[in-house]
């Protein structure tokens, strides 16, 4: 069986704390998998002026990653690393199943098992990194499509 290769990206603040316990876990499951460790982020652009750069070729190469929170900062000179990644690799949507399985609450009337997903677009409106920043406040650009940025 060939191995997996798991892009691992820890980001900033608590990502860094996170992720390589994570990492740990999945070693510890020794399921063959290759970690390959890719810096990006705010710390890193405060420390060599970007936040992705080849980083993203290293990312493509692996069968899937491991990301950890990235912070982004209300700096108009940064560009967003998530929406980026988003655009790059096609995240359009950011899907999270619920399922509840009837855990009792004593004063509330107990529910039968129930489950939903929320699917949340990814990449236009306020996820799509197009905003207009003026003494009067911000808003997102909607008006451009994703194929006019550059």
């Amino acid at each position: 069986m060939m191995g997996v290769s798991v892009a691992v990206i820890e980001g900033d603040g608590v990502g860094r704390e996170i992720v390589p316990v994570a990492v740990d876990l999945l070693k510890h499951l020794e399921l063959g998998v290759e970690f390959v460790p890719v810096e990006v982020g705010y710390g890193k652009w405060r420390r060599v002026g970007v936040a992705l750069d080849d980083d993203l070729e290293l990312m493509k190469g692996c069968d899937c990653a491991l990301l950890g929170a990235v912070t982004t900062p209300p700096d108009p000179r940064y560009r967003s690393v998530l929406v980026r990644l988003r655009r790059e690799f096609d995240l359009y949507a950011n899907i999270r199943p619920y399922r509840y399985m009837g855990v009792h609450i004593p004063q509330y009337r107990p529910l039968k098992p129930f489950s939903f997903t929320i699917v949340r677009e990814n990449t236009e409106g306020l996820y799509s990194g197009i905003e207009e920043i003026t003494k009067e406040g911000a808003r997102t650009m909607n008006d451009l499509i994703p194929q006019q940025i550059s």
